[in-house]
């Protein structure tokens, strides 16, 4: 299983906080789609951080 087919049904706003939690899974969480999702999520808030700017 991963974490595109676990949350394929979902709708369009559902479906960000189903991936986000199906990567908080000890057995997805490894995943390349959920690493790749997880240095996403810190690069955004980096850039938001005004701390950084």
């Amino acid at each position: 299983m991963t974490a595109e087919k676990l949350c394929a049904n979902e709708g369009v706003f559902a479906k960000p906080m189903c991936l986000h939690r199906a990567c908080q899974r000890a057995d997805l969480a490894g995943t390349a789609f959920c690493v790749e999702q997880e240095q996403r999520f810190k690069r955004a808030a980096d850039s938001n951080n005004p701390a950084n700017r």
